[in-house]
């Protein structure tokens, strides 16, 4: 799923109203946060 689409179905009104609250959350950015995961064999 598309951080695009995930934005979509949590409601938020754009994309970068997402990005910033999960980076707030997480201290990375969705894509960030999804890369790391990625090589950490998530």
């Amino acid at each position: 799923m598309s951080i695009k689409e995930i934005t979509e179905r949590l409601r938020y009104a754009s994309m970068q109203n997402f990005t910033r609250v999960f980076k707030q959350m997480t201290g990375v950015p969705p894509g960030k946060y999804r890369s790391d995961w990625r090589q950490s064999g998530g």
